[in-house]
């Protein structure tokens, strides 16, 4: 009877305007949020700009990455520690 987890992420949904709003609080760039998320730069703008939707995984790591932010974490300055580190 219980949902896998596959099949919420394919349910849940987040608009680009959600998107840019995070990313604008976190202060990511959209290269940066793309390195995050695993994807290209261009997916992150088309999210942003409604042309597509992210789905699946995609949502579920937004959606963690915003938990962490209001956890208080500073996603922008631990992702570029850990590429200074590189």
């Amino acid at each position: 009877m219980g949902q896998n987890k596959e099949g919420i992420w394919k349910r849940s949904t987040i608009s680009g305007e959600q998107i840019a709003k995070f990313r604008e609080k976190t202060g990511l760039t959209q290269q940066e949020l793309a390195l995050l998320l695993h994807c290209t730069v261009f997916t992150v703008c088309k999210w942003e700009t409604g042309k597509h939707r992210p789905q699946g995984y995609n949502v579920f790591q937004i959606r963690n990455l915003m938990k962490e932010f209001q956890e208080g974490k500073d996603i922008a300055n631990d992702l570029r520690e850990r590429l200074l580190s590189i």
